[in-house]
């Protein structure tokens, strides 16, 4: 079994070019293609999400995300490779660095897109009625760097299934 996969910020079709996280595996084999059962999950395990029989071509890569699998990735969710019996066999976690208040490189602790300075758009010198939607942030105006989305559950344990946006 040959595949790499990485976590990547990927500007949403469904909600307007939000940034929200995808994640990307790739078969690396050169000839052939494999067939492999997958899994997306929470830290927790709660509602796994499951592809049976997946055939992945050879040197093609697979993205999932919001708009291909209406799944949101939050920290420490994961995606993994399952073997017989739904074992294990390879596993990509999302962990990102958390920064402290003031510690973060791009803002420095105000939360605010260093592109559009907050704005959520861009304007040209000259033409500021040509503004168009900050790359960046995906229009949030919110800094992507230290805005870490995490999986909220009710009170008093996991998911109920009923309204809570996830599979």
């Amino acid at each position: 079994m040959s595949f790499s996969g990485k976590f990547e910020l990927y500007p949403q079709k469904r909600l307007a070019g939000t940034m929200l996280y995808s994640f990307v595996l790739k078969n690396t084999s050169w000839f052939g293609s494999e067939t492999v059962d997958c899994m997306i999950s929470d830290e927790f395990g709660r509602q796994p999400f499951y592809f049976r029989g997946v055939k992945f071509k050879a040197g093609r890569s697979y993205r999932f995300d919001f708009d291909t699998e209406n799944w949101t990735w939050c920290q420490h969710d994961y995606f993994a490779i399952l073997g017989k019996n739904d074992k294990i066999v390879k596993k990509w976690q999302l962990n990102l660095k958390e920064y402290g208040p003031g510690e973060c490189p791009d803002c420095h602790g105000t939360k605010k897109c260093k592109k559009c300075n907050g704005q959520g758009f861009i304007y040209p010198l000259g033409h500021p009625e040509q503004f168009k939607t900050c790359q960046a942030c995906g229009g949030t105006g919110t800094c992507q760097r230290c805005e870490i989305p995490y999986r909220q559950y009710p009170s008093g344990g996991g998911p109920t299934g009923i309204g809570n946006g996830f599979k």
